[in-house]
């Protein structure tokens, strides 16, 4: 949450409708936080989530990445990835129903899904 106070990430806080009680984030991390990290030739937005056990099964995290990625590309980003444990199966169908691809190894446990497929010229 401070990087979000300080301006380099926007964090969305999930809610129930009926209770208010949190029930996940979503993290938007901008290519320039990204590059002080990592070394990459593209720099994409990066995109984290988390969901509270008690409100997984539902596909509640896949409809709401579509309306994020949606909302970030009529802002003209382009370029959007997320990187992801290769034992966590939940978070990688996640991606995947969200229209993800798999792109490769990223570190030696994890591994980076890219939205939307890069363009082959």
């Amino acid at each position: 949450m401070l990087n979000f106070h300080s301006g380099r990430n926007m964090v969305h806080l999930i809610r129930s409708k009926t209770t208010g009680a949190l029930m996940g984030v979503i993290d938007l991390i901008p290519p320039v936080v990204a590059m002080e990290h990592y070394e990459m030739e593209i720099y994409p937005f990066f995109i984290e989530f988390y969901l509270k056990g008690n409100a997984s099964g539902k596909k509640l995290m896949s409809r709401l990445l579509l309306k994020v990625l949606e909302h970030l590309r009529l802002d003209g980003e382009n370029a959007m990835a997320a990187v992801v444990d290769r034992r966590n199966i939940a978070a990688t169908k996640v991606l995947k129903r969200s229209g993800f691809y798999h792109d490769g190894k990223f570190d030696p446990v994890q591994d980076i899904y890219r939205y939307p497929p890069l363009k082959i010229q």
